[in-house]
């Protein structure tokens, strides 16, 4: 996967789960410097989908927003 394709990539275009986990991994990684895997618990997926929605739309805004 290409991170700036996707931080870059106009609003009108789904980002797929795979995609958010992605930009959420990457987005750790440049801020902490620390490897992370991140993953949906399936027992509480409705929390875990709104919550990685939120952390990708943050993650995309700081990428957008800072030269990374």
């Amino acid at each position: 996967m290409n991170l700036q394709e996707i931080v870059n990539r106009d609003n009108s275009y789904p980002i797929t789960q795979d995609e958010c986990l992605f930009v959420i991994k990457e987005y750790v990684k440049i801020r902490k410097n620390v490897d992370i895997i991140p993953a949906l618990n399936l027992f509480n997926l409705r929390n875990e989908i709104e919550l990685m929605t939120k952390l990708a739309n943050n993650a995309i805004h700081w990428l957008r927003t800072n030269k990374y």
